[in-house]
């Protein structure tokens, strides 16, 4: 096993230290991650904050450094060699690295190319665990009124709502700082508390009630179908979806009548999916847990790592109504908060496994909300701000969940563990149980775990030479594969005006390059705001073809809406023709004119072959879509 490197004045860190105590169970668990697999980021977060407004870049240093003097956490590093047990080590005063980085001059493109590679090659580097601090940042200039704050730690030493505490306490002490004021902040509670308070837990009781809960588990749940292969760090693939808003709306409704939450429903869910797969009706999964609840006053405004890691076992009942199979999930969810202190590799010798089995390789994360929203509800500069998030997972499948008005669901995975399309085709299983149980509340779980239709057929002919892969879930790919087996097709219909696959194809790639050429990639929000129309469709499949998050602002609506459209939603990008600009509000960001962008010539009435293929544009697209 390599070690992370240990500074070399050792005596010079000893005599500024301020406290030393244990490390909490995920926190053990954490580091013997990081000190296995140097030089592959894994559990590093990075968050790019894009902050549209005038800063004041001292002010936002101080803020910082004032921050970290006042938790304990931003000044701590970790130490175990020569040791019994690892302890984390609070150094006396910050030492935090801050780098100011002006790349305004730079074009749009260039500078969001330089702020994609900073933040990749950041978030891979390792930290020195044994000096700290276990978090760094650079203060990005892009503009007079437009700046990036990346801020990369490693989560050994924070959760979500210690990030949101965090940044909150960061910003009321810049604010109070650009006015040349002091700012008094309510008493902070040490995170040593937390601690102490994990190491009073009964372990007895705790070794009985894992041992019980474990007991005939011989087996991890089979979901991987190979070992890893090399040690280098492999790109993590990351599938989206969403649930529509109706369906988050019945499940919410009947998980709150009966007493639950969706994050029930999503375990039930994943276990279902695991069943399905594998054939196992006892599956066992990872699950999060926290324990702000530990204790009262001051808890909500502390911050640290105050979750657990630990295995969900659930026994599958196919002939049990869904809603009653539920209950025991959430039964054996409830019965861990006195024993979720318990640190994983603990639980892991108390199984029944053979040695060197690992207790799951999937694990299931759900949060009430996205952090950027979470920000966002405050109103007033926090809806000039827009937070993205990168992590880096050390299991097989991660899957996480957040409880938005459409519940959104994201898969990551480690390729090397699985065959080709596997993964998708179990998130497209996960989604399909979830809009089941939304659709048919009374159906029996036996019912949820036969394959949908196209599943069905796509594995019947598996082997014969007939198969073909499983439907892309990116609409954009499959319009492609259709492109070029039906190029001359009539696509799209409208108003008269009649694009061929080919034309709509070859018109969204000129607008995804433009899109490209304005910094447009993941996670970075297109506004389009046009009439229905086969430009509508070719705008929306080139914000998919560019990586971009697709807006959409219906032109018929007040300037005030969708004023608070593009600033809610962070819109950085804007596609709109020469009627549509003229209703449009003031709008700061990179604007794309479509009637600017050559499109291709219209094609003559389409005839016969390829008609039933064709997309009419009132089926496209919601009814509701602004």
């Amino acid at each position: 096993m390599t070690s992370i490197a240990h500074p070399a004045d050792t005596k010079q860190m000893n005599d500024a230290i301020r406290d030393t105590y244990p490390l909490s169970p995920l926190q053990q668990g954490l580091l013997f991650n990081a000190l296995y697999a140097p030089g592959t980021g894994v559990d590093n977060v990075l968050i790019r904050y894009a902050l549209r407004e005038e800063l004041d870049p001292a002010a936002m240093e101080r803020a910082w450094r004032a921050l970290a003097e006042r938790h304990d956490i931003f000044r701590t590093g970790f130490r175990w060699q020569g040791l019994e047990a690892p302890e984390q080590v609070v150094y006396a005063h910050e030492r935090l690295p801050f780098a100011q980085l002006d790349w305004s001059a730079l074009d749009p493109a260039e500078r969001e190319a330089r702020i994609a590679a900073y933040v990749e090659a950041d978030r891979g580097r390792d930290f020195d665990f044994a000096a700290g601090p276990m978090h760094r940042l650079a203060l990005v200039r892009a503009a007079a009124d437009e700046w990036h704050l990346l801020w990369t730690f490693h989560h050994i030493v924070l959760e979500g709502r210690s990030i949101i505490v965090a940044l909150q306490e960061v910003f009321a002490l810049y604010e109070a700082f650009r006015r040349g004021e002091a700012l008094e902040l309510p008493p902070v509670r040490p995170y040593r508390e937390y601690i102490e308070w994990t190491q009073e837990r009964d372990a007895a009781a705790g070794e009985t009630f894992w041992r019980e809960m474990l007991r005939g588990f011989h087996e991890p749940t089979p979901v991987c179908e190979r070992e890893a292969r090399g040690d280098d760090p492999v790109a993590q693939p990351q599938l989206d979806a969403w649930i529509p808003e109706a369906a988050t709306a019945a499940l919410r409704e009947r998980a709150a009548a009966e007493g639950m939450s969706l994050n029930t429903v999503l375990h039930g869910a994943w276990a279902l999916v695991l069943a399905r797969y594998t054939g196992e009706r006892d599956v066992v999964f990872g699950i999060t847990r926290g324990s702000r609840w530990w204790t009262d006053g001051g808890r909500h405004s502390m911050v640290g790592l105050f979750l657990n890691n630990l295995p969900l076992r659930v026994r599958v009942r196919p002939e049990a109504p869904v809603w009653e199979w539920l209950r025991e999930p959430r039964a054996v969810v409830r019965s861990l908060r006195d024993h979720e202190h318990t640190q994983l590799t603990a639980i892991r010798g108390w199984s029944e496994l053979a040695p060197g089995l690992p207790l799951f390789d999937s694990f299931v994360n759900f949060d009430a909300a996205f952090l950027d929203a979470v920000l966002r509800a405050q109103g007033g500069p926090w809806l000039r701000r827009s937070l993205t998030l990168f992590s880096r997972t050390s299991y097989a499948l991660a899957l996480g969940a957040y409880g938005e008005r459409e519940m959104y669901l994201k898969l990551v995975y480690d390729p090397r563990r699985f065959e080709e399309g596997t993964p998708a085709r179990l998130f497209a299983a996960l989604r399909e149980i979830l809009l089941g149980i939304a659709a048919a509340p009374d159906r029996t779980v036996g019912s949820l775990l036969l394959p949908g239709d196209d599943e069905l057929r796509a594995l019947a002919a598996w082997g014969t030479g007939a198969e073909r892969p499983l439907p892309a879930l990116a609409v954009h790919q499959a319009f492609a594969e259709q492109a070029a087996r039906t190029p001359d097709a009539v696509a799209v219909e409208s108003g008269g005006e009649r694009r061929s696959y080919a034309e709509l194809d070859r018109w969204s790639d000129a607008l995804a390059g433009e899109l490209r050429g304005r910094g447009v990639g993941p996670e970075v929000r297109v506004g389009v705001c046009l009439e229905r129309g086969t430009a509508l469709v070719a705008a929306v499949l080139a914000v998919w073809k560019a990586g971009g998050a697709f807006v959409p602002l219906d032109p018929a609506y007040p300037a005030e809406r969708l004023a608070y459209l593009l600033e809610d939603s962070g819109c950085s990008v804007l596609l709109a023709d020469a009627r549509t600009r003229e209703v449009l509000p003031e709008f700061r960001g990179e604007v794309v004119a479509l009637d600017e962008t050559p499109l291709p010539p219209a094609p003559s009435p389409a005839r016969g072959e390829g008609e039933n293929d064709k997309i009419e544009v009132r089926e496209a697209l919601p009814q509701n879509w602004g």
